[in-house]
């Protein structure tokens, strides 16, 4: 997917599915650590923790390694690590104990685990779990490139836009019949517009909401954010 990616990228087209999976995928934490710190439990307490690690023994047993000659002193704590492979389809843990080491390597995750376990800083559980459970984008996106588009409905294909407007998105809410178009309200009404920049190889942009034209095209280097900014025809300064 990487190269998928790369050779995008090459043509000018930034953004497209492979890309953005990349993208997550290189931002997902996979090394996951923590400590359970115990003082004078209970041996019925005790007795059901070893009995709970027994299963995960007994399940895990393709997998499993243990050492009772462990060479740390741990008291009263217990230390938990684990660390997904680069796929993301598996996961190796180690468990640190007062009585011992256990490792389990390789174990195969489920799909409906895959997108829960690692953390992301931008992406909540159910927006990872979402292409798993709906086969589809919590929240979609639309992008257009040099020479491809991909749709809110993640279809891709070879675009030439030229220097003609053609609309990205339109706001369409769902037809109500008791509700006449005089209660729509008039600053959800949006269209998003774009085409190729007549200098440049990247695009002019136009957004209009009600009223109000927004215009975002590229400076050339001539602004400091790199792009000019218009709001019904009146320049706009971005700092």
């Amino acid at each position: 997917m990487a190269k998928l990616c790369e050779s995008q990228m090459n043509e000018g087209n930034y953004g497209l599915p492979a890309c953005r999976n990349v993208s997550i995928e290189a931002n997902y934490r996979d090394r996951l650590e923590f400590s359970v710190h115990y003082e004078n439990l209970p041996t019925d307490l005790k007795n059901w923790t070893y009995k709970a690690y027994q299963i995960a023994r007994y399940l895990g047993y393709n997998y499993m390694g243990e050492n009772i000659f462990a060479s740390h002193n741990l008291k009263e704590k217990v230390a938990f690590e684990g660390n997904l492979n680069p796929s993301l389809r598996a996961i190796n843990v180690t468990i640190k104990s007062p009585i011992g080491d256990a490792e389990f390597i390789d174990v195969p995750l489920s799909p409906y685990v895959v997108p829960l376990l690692p953390v992301h800083p931008t992406m909540g559980s159910l927006e990872r779990l979402s292409p798993v459970l709906f086969s589809d984008q919590l929240y979609p996106y639309c992008v257009v490139g040099k020479s491809a588009a991909n749709t809110f409905d993640n279809k891709t294909y070879p675009i030439q836009l030229g220097k003609c407007w053609h609309v990205m998105m339109k706001y369409a809410p769902k037809y109500m019949p008791e509700e006449s178009s005089e209660k729509i309200d008039p600053s959800v009404d949006v269209v998003v517009m774009t085409r190729d920049n007549s200098s440049s190889s990247q695009k002019d942009l136009k957004i209009v909401t009600g009223d109000d034209v927004v215009d975002l095209t590229p400076s050339g280097g001539s602004t400091k954010m790199g792009i000019e900014v218009k709001v019904n025809e009146r320049p706009l300064e971005i700092s």
